[in-house]
């Protein structure tokens, strides 16, 4: 049953579930009610500028039905199993992306980890899909919490810029190709685990090669 609402002489049709695109694109501006009302009912013309706030609050209320998605939550579009053998390139471009705002990337990450268009995948499928994938990743990051640093963190130290995620994953790939670009697509198409692994070796040999000239200063 299509549900429409007619806003100073003109109907617009109220989407039967929101995609992970108007998801994304609410979440940039998510306080602002008619940004959302805009989005949801595909309107951006539209013009909200002589209405009342009650007017405005009416069609918000409204517009946020086909939000349902965010309670009635169904299959995730992906598996733990297929997590697993994500590409180093694929876990770069995600977590870059979920490190930045995971719910303004919510399609852009769902199509790097299942390979499959999802701007205009139902609010249902996607947001437990993206649940499920940041709960993947932070177990990732909790297996690897020497390579990533989870326990140099100092509560008394004063935080600094944020970090360019996108450079450090670039000078990751690099490293690990030996800082020959020809060789980044061979890096890249490597398990992530893979790459996590030697990276972490490579770390740890460092710390170790750090400590012992250390112990030979001291001598």
């Amino acid at each position: 049953m299509k549900v429409a609402i007619k806003i100073k002489g003109t109907e617009y049709q109220l989407p039967e579930e929101a995609n992970a695109n108007q998801w994304s694109l609410i979440s940039l501006l998510p306080s602002d009610r008619k940004h959302t009302i805009q989005t949801i009912l595909d309107c951006s013309k539209m013009d909200l500028i002589t209405l009342t706030e009650e007017e405005i609050l009416q069609i918000y209320e409204f517009a946020m039905i086909p939000l349902k998605g965010l309670q009635e939550h169904g299959e995730p579009a992906i598996t733990l199993q297929a997590l697993e053998g994500l590409t180093f390139g694929q876990w770069c471009d995600a977590d870059a992306m979920a490190h930045i705002d995971a719910n303004v990337y919510i399609a852009d990450i769902i199509e790097v980890i299942t390979g499959k268009e999802a701007f205009e995948m139902p609010l249902s499928v996607a947001i437990p899909t993206l649940k499920l994938y940041l709960q993947w990743r932070q177990g990732v990051y909790e297996q690897y919490r020497g390579l990533f640093g989870l326990d140099d963190y100092d509560e008394g130290e004063e935080e600094g810029a944020a970090p360019d995620i996108n450079r450090i994953w670039y000078n990751a790939i690099m490293l690990l190709a030996d800082d020959n670009f020809s060789n980044v697509d061979i890096v890249t198409e490597k398990p992530y685990k893979a790459a996590l692994n030697y990276m972490a070796y490579k770390k740890e040999k460092t710390q170790k090669e750090i400590e012992e000239l250390k112990k030979i200063q001291k001598k």
